[in-house]
């Protein structure tokens, strides 16, 4: 299963008894390398209210409104009154879930859950809800002082000796406390430990473990497992995950022993419990590595030469890219978007890394300022199509592109494909124009 790549993940980490015991990579994903969390961010938030808890910052009894005299002045919605941070930590805000969730088009998260009505009653009904993720963040930052991305690293992340992260920011200016962190697959697991290990790292107890328990436990009925405190229940005797977009999943084992990361693991989560278990316990390699498929095709064609260097104007799509070059002298892919541009090698019969911008994650999201992450990218020419597969190591974007060009090499069309349909069209084809 492993060996022949058919395990729907890009990594997978496994530790039993505090060690790890296998490792999985397809590459290019490595080890070494972060990747976005998506809403796993989220149970880091629980274990950061956890924190402040202990140290008598806060009590989830508390009002939320009473953490933000500045935007939720009087008078104020009667079931925010009434709202506590428990409220928050379970999902059962009374805010209609996202999918369903207006907003009021302020732009800022934090104003955009205070304001808006909440038209169900508190505490009863679990509805999936990110922006009072986002509202735990703040208030664990207004009751300590500190900085939220500051406040988790101090207390969590450098006694667990993980220093390879980083933080989305939000356009007003706040950590992106929902979907916005990115870790390496190892230091998902350590995160894992700890939670197994009932809040403790080294001999010291960093968190209560009746905080680790409860967040960890069946609190409110989510039409699956159950839910704790933003932590998901999971089918075998109390287990329970941190899970994100794109199937990232930390699971926390007890029964077992055990913590299972899995990173983009597409399909069903089943897969832990019906085939990776099992596998496990038939004795795994400790490491194992496969890559991701290449194009197939030639180096070169007749259409390079009547395109090298050329620049296209492209239509109006979801990657913001505007333009369009490429040298096949140097194998290389120039993306504009607008007046800024960005250069990358194009691998033939191996994954070359660049640096972009023009990651499809990052032009659909709403952080501030511009973000480079890394990018691989391999190509090849089949007959006249060139076909360039490009891998955005840090998020789970997989990229196709098979282009074409006019036979005097005036025009180009891309047939775009992309792995995840979560943030954009994942079949569209985007046409161009020779402009330089």
């Amino acid at each position: 299963m492993f060996k022949d790549g058919t395990l729907p993940a890009n990594a997978m980490v496994m530790m039993h008894q505090n060690k790890v015991v296998c490792e999985f990579y397809r590459t290019p994903f490595s080890s070494d390398r972060y990747h976005l969390m998506a809403s796993v961010t989220k149970s880091i938030v629980a274990i950061a209210v956890g924190f402040a808890v202990d140290e008598g910052l806060i009590s989830v009894n508390d009002k939320v409104a009473g953490y933000f005299p500045d935007i939720a002045k009087t008078p104020i919605d009667a079931n925010l009154s009434l709202m506590t941070i428990e409220n928050l930590l379970t999902m059962t805000s009374g805010h209609k879930a996202d999918w369903d969730f207006e907003g009021l088009g302020t732009g800022d998260v934090i104003k955009e859950f205070l304001l808006t009505p909440v038209p169900n009653k508190l505490g009863v009904e679990f509805s999936y809800n990110t922006d009072g993720v986002n509202v735990l963040s703040q208030i664990v930052e207004r009751a300590s002082g500190v900085r939220f991305d500051k406040y988790v690293h101090e207390r969590l992340f450098a006694p667990l000796g993980i220093e390879n992260y980083m933080w989305e920011i939000e356009r007003n200016g706040i950590i992106n406390a929902w979907f916005g962190l990115y870790l390496s697959a190892r230091d998902l697991a350590k995160i894992g430990m700890f939670l197994l290990n009932n809040g403790m790292w080294a001999g010291k107890q960093l968190l209560s473990p009746e905080w680790v328990k409860r967040a960890g436990s069946r609190l409110y009925d989510n039409g699956e497992y159950g839910y704790g405190y933003l932590f998901w229940r999971q089918r075998p005797e109390d287990s329970y995950a941190a899970i994100g977009g794109g199937n990232q999943y930390c699971v926390v084992l007890p029964k077992e022993d055990m913590v299972v990361v899995l990173l983009d693991a597409y399909g069903v989560l089943d897969t832990v419990w019906d085939t990776v278990l099992p596998w496990y316990d038939a004795g795994p390699p400790a490491e194992i590595s496969v890559s991701f498929e290449m194009p197939k095709g030639d180096v070169h064609s007749e259409s390079a030469n009547t395109i090298n260097g050329k620049k296209y104007s492209l239509q109006p799509n979801p990657l913001k890219i505007t333009h369009i070059s490429f040298d096949f002298n140097k194998y290389e892919v120039t993306l504009f978007e607008n007046e800024k541009s960005c250069v990358c090698k194009i691998g033939f019969g191996q994954w070359t890394e660049s640096e972009t911008y023009a990651d499809p994650y990052t032009a659909l999201t709403q952080h501030y300022g511009e973000v480079h992450t890394p990018v691989f990218i391999a190509g090849a020419w089949q007959g006249e199509m060139f076909h360039m597969r490009m891998i955005f190591a840090s998020t789970l974007m997989v990229e196709d592109m098979f282009i074409t060009f006019s036979i005097d090499g005036s025009i180009i069309s891309i047939d775009y494909k992309s792995n995840n349909k979560a943030f954009i069209d994942p079949d569209m084809v985007i046409d161009g124009v020779m402009c330089c």
